[in-house]
């Protein structure tokens, strides 16, 4: 129907925001300024028991955070914004150099989350540039290197064949991932509450095209 349910009955959400609980995870990133700060782990913890005290029982976090070695001006081997700050990458470098390190730490904060009765909704891609977006998809997936912050080139993320199988690899690889804490894969967690494609999703090569961004959803 209408409504979420768990276990036969209503199930009732109280979501926030959390996006850097993986980086965090890690044990070892930088807040906005730059600055480093190790042991971040204990502000995981922190934060979901935090979260349990406040009858929060969705939290949403990024399983997204990408970048390294493009030519354009979205960073280096971090994701870096700019104030200094440095973020963990899922994928650094390129599109097929997965991070052991900071799947391991989003690993910690599903099986922690579980361990307190909360669920994660998991975002997937960003839609701007910030922690490595689509243009870095298209960038990574096509080897063109003109994104200039047009409109047409970002766009390109939803109909170039090459992005398009290039994230789906993405996202099979993360659904079929094996917590290394509880043994249980992604795809089969119900620590996980939902799948998020894209924060914010934009498309506006030819206007504000919904359709484009559904059919996109859609295969």
């Amino acid at each position: 129907g209408t409504n979420f349910t768990l276990a036969g009955n209503r199930y009732t959400l109280m979501g926030a925001d959390s996006y850097y609980l993986a980086d965090y995870a890690t044990n070892h990133t930088f807040d906005d300024n730059g600055n480093e700060i190790n042991n971040s782990i204990i502000y995981v913890n922190e934060i979901l028991d935090k979260a349990k005290s406040l009858n929060i029982n969705v939290i949403r976090t990024w399983a997204s955070m990408v970048g390294g070695n493009q030519t354009s001006t979205l960073g280096s081997d971090w994701i870096q914004n700019n104030t200094g700050g440095h973020f963990n990458l899922f994928l650094n470098g390129n599109i097929t150099k997965y991070n052991e390190t900071m799947f391991k730490a989003l690993d910690y904060v599903i099986y922690e989350a579980s361990k307190r009765d909360i669920r994660l909704q998991l975002v997937l891609v960003n839609n701007w540039d910030t922690y490595g977006g689509m243009r870095w998809w298209v960038q990574q997936s096509t080897g063109i290197y003109t994104g200039d912050g047009t409109d047409s080139y970002h766009d390109t993320f939803y109909n170039n064949t090459a992005v398009r199988l290039a994230f789906q690899s993405y996202i099979n690889y993360t659904l079929n991932r094996n917590n290394t804490y509880s043994g249980i894969f992604y795809k089969d967690d119900p620590a996980i509450f939902a799948w998020l494609l894209v924060n914010e999703p934009r498309s506006k090569s030819t206007g504000v095209n919904h359709s484009r961004i559904a059919q996109w959803a859609s295969n």
